[in-house]
């Protein structure tokens, strides 16, 4: 009797323990997609979002606004392009954009289209203060110093830029396929060839950045304001994707991406944990306003809250590719039981071929985890039940020359 009790109360610290990020009602069409999203104070808020058209060929906006926190959202799709960023100077002021600018001066009430100097998609758009603003493309950056009245190109030639931010007046970093930075304001950028595949970046004083990205680049982060640069994460797999953290401090970070995941750090990026994030969608942009309160958009409609950082999370272990073991192994799942995610660790003593399967428990095959060629050396992925039903599953780890079996519980 003991036993079962232990048992629940441990099935009710983990339900308890990943329920910090809350999902906001948005109330926008099946299929749309949130792209970007800014709080100004605890209370006003903005979002851009992307629907189909019932055909499914084309698309439309809505922008979103909200002045109770995000308990609810006001919708406008009257202005008949699409946008995927947004930036407000204060609660009146503010640009959206994507491939054209409108401008608001009434909190989003009118609109009105602003020339600017570079007809492609926009991904990024920041003020430093009224007047001088960024907006940065896929190949290109553009600058204004009269408060976004006026754009003139400052750098082309970029590849793939997704996301900015400034340590001071005078120096920037661009993240993106290639990186970049500028130590004059933006009058002139420079390429940083040792920073590639990175989606966002942050930071919370002119020496601290972290920056996020795909496989190629991990988590990566400095200490003396951009000049030397090092891993403190590496990604799973080529399909894990991190688009968008906040830096708070030298320990505290928060980082978004595909798939629903939200890891933290606490430590300065010396060890990472996972939260429940509640969904299984592509998650786009973080916003905070202090180390507590903020909101994270995505696709699916999705848009969350959190009003603790996030909460708890599960610790897990980093990927090393360079320890190479003697055999191979797959090591019991954890937590387990669990709810909704749970990390599998395994060994590889030489460069093989993996798969990573889960199956219920009729035996019928529900997930892939892994399914390609991996270096020798310790390896996890992550595993997110939130679309299944509790009960008791199975995961195989299959190589060329062995295979195992470990079953683990989900329980909700």
């Amino acid at each position: 009797m003991r036993a079962i009790i232990i048992f629940f109360i441990s099935v009710l610290f983990i339900t308890n323990s990943y329920s910090q990020w809350v999902k906001q009602n948005t109330d926008l069409p099946r299929g749309s997609k949130v792209y970007d999203i800014q709080f100004i104070n605890q209370n006003t808020g903005f979002a851009v979002a992307i629907a189909p058209y019932f055909s499914g060929t084309d698309f439309y906006s809505y922008f979103l606004k909200t002045t109770n926190g995000g308990v609810g959202w006001t919708r406008d799709s009257s202005m008949g392009e699409v946008f995927t960023t947004v930036c407000f100077l204060d609660a009146n002021t503010g640009f959206v954009s994507s491939f054209m600018f409108r401008k608001t001066t009434d909190g989003g009430i009118t609109w009105v289209e602003v020339n600017h100097a570079h007809s492609g998609e926009l991904k990024k758009l920041m003020f430093l203060n009224p007047n001088t603003g960024f907006a940065i493309g896929p190949s290109f950056v553009e600058r204004t110093t009269n408060g976004g009245t006026n754009w003139a190109d400052v750098w082309v030639n970029l590849d793939g830029s997704y996301d900015a931010t400034f340590l001071t007046s005078n120096i920037g970093y661009i993240a993106g396929g290639v990186s970049g930075f500028t130590t004059n304001g933006g009058s002139n950028w420079a390429y940083l060839d040792s920073l590639k595949g990175l989606r966002g970046i942050s930071n919370f004083n002119a020496n601290n950045l972290m920056a996020c990205g795909t496989l190629q680049s991990g988590i990566v982060k400095s200490t003396n304001g951009g000049v030397n640069w090092y891993k403190v994460y590496n990604c799973n797999n080529a399909d894990t994707i991190y688009n968008s953290l906040k830096y708070f401090n030298s320990n505290n970070a928060i980082v978004a991406g595909n798939k629903g995941r939200i890891i933290v750090t606490t430590n300065g990026g010396s060890n990472w944990g996972m939260q429940y994030s509640g969904v299984n969608t592509n998650l786009k942009k973080i916003t905070f306003i202090d180390s507590q309160t903020g909101w994270i958009c995505g696709d699916s409609s999705v848009i969350l809250k959190t009003t603790n950082a996030g909460g708890d999370y599960i610790t897990f272990a980093q990927e090393n590719h360079s320890a190479v073991t003697n055999n191979f192994s797959v090591s019991q799942n954890y937590p387990n039981p669990f709810n909704p995610l749970t990390r599998i660790n395994y060994e590889l003593s030489i460069t093989n071929y993996v798969s990573i399967k889960v199956y219920d428990n009729l035996g019928n095959e529900v997930q892939t985890l892994v399914n390609e060629k991996q270096n020798a050396g310790s390896h996890s992925i992550d595993f997110n039940a939130s679309l299944l039903p509790s009960g008791v599953y199975f995961y195989k780890l299959i190589t060329e020359n062995f295979s195992e079996t470990k079953k683990m519980i989900l329980v909700k």
